[in-house]
């Protein structure tokens, strides 16, 4: 049995302020320079794009005491969403070193994809780096299959990945 949960978060200070330093670290972790998605700007203004009123959403993995241990994010689509289906966008997957091996990046991922599904999105887009093994093959396993470009990134191995919900 599992001793953590995942919750989608309320917007709590505490909730946001583990959200800042758990992309921070992400960032720091991938060791490339990823200004040309303004992350300090979007960091500063969190839930910004990911707020529910948006119609994105923070899911936070916690253990069972209340420690945060990882999280994702989702966000709207809109220049990949059709009349018929919307599109949207996971972003921020990370659990750090000290919390992975028990599955908590694979069940954030899921959690992900029921919580977009919930919220009406049909498809879901990502990248992430040609050398994140362990991501890439999660996203396979979870049916994500390889799409062009749909946005823009400078880094020259990044992937970008889709699957219908």
């Amino acid at each position: 049995m599992a001793d953590y949960n995942i919750r989608r978060s309320a917007g709590s200070p505490e909730d946001l302020a583990f959200f800042r330093s758990n992309t921070r670290e992400l960032v720091e972790q991938l060791g490339e320079d990823l200004s040309f998605q303004s992350i300090e700007e979007e960091l500063c203004d969190i839930p910004g794009k990911y707020a529910e009123r948006e119609g994105g959403f923070i899911l936070i993995a916690e253990h069972a005491d209340g420690r945060a241990l990882g999280a994702v994010a989702v966000r709207p689509l809109p220049a990949q969403s059709s009349p018929s289906t919307r599109a949207c966008e996971m972003k921020r997957l990370f659990v750090p070193p000290r919390h992975q091996g028990r599955g908590l990046g694979r069940a954030l991922a899921e959690r992900a994809l029921k919580e977009a599904q919930l919220s009406g999105y049909g498809v879901m887009f990502l990248d992430t780096l040609t050398r994140l093994a362990p991501a890439n093959k999660l996203y396979s396993v979870l049916g994500f299959e390889a799409v062009e470009p749909y946005n823009y990134n400078p880094i020259p191995d990044v992937r970008y990945f889709s699957r219908r919900l």
